[in-house]
């Protein structure tokens, strides 16, 4: 009968133990600062790998996969007018691949301290999903 209690009592205790554990991480809260040119990038970049006039539209592939067919056919104007919200005085977009490079926007912010964010991106050249890079670049503010 001792031993039946002292295993009740366990279990209480261990059970308690486990719901106050659960009550304090519920009082966290996660917090996230970053600085309005960052969530821009974010949007932007998200933007670039999911746009219909970028990406390889074929069934076998996703969002991400950027065509080199697409990419050929676009100037500042159109890449401008299509991505609205990225003004290109502002960007300097390059998608560079081993064989190729495409620039969008105003080249002379390599002239001035800027940021530079890049991530790997996916081209398709004439059927072939080559990799590469994105770099943005960005003056810096103030």
């Amino acid at each position: 009968m001792a031993e039946n209690l002292i295993k009740i009592i366990t279990l209480i205790i261990s059970t308690l133990g486990i719901l106050g554990t659960l009550v304090q991480f519920q009082s966290f809260s996660i917090q996230m600062h970053g600085k309005q040119v960052d969530r821009e990038y974010i949007i932007f970049s998200q933007y670039m790998a999911g746009s219909p006039f970028l990406t390889y539209d074929e069934p076998d592939y996703r969002k991400g996969v950027l065509d080199s067919r697409m990419l050929n056919k676009l100037t500042n104007k159109t890449f401008g007018e299509k991505i609205s919200f990225a003004d290109l005085t502002k960007y300097l977009v390059v998608i560079d691949i081993t064989s190729n490079a495409w620039v969008f926007g105003d080249d002379s912010i390599l002239k001035e301290k800027n940021r530079l964010w890049e991530h790997p991106i996916a081209v398709n050249v004439t059927n072939i999903v080559v990799p590469g890079i994105m770099k943005v670049y960005v003056p810096k503010v103030g």
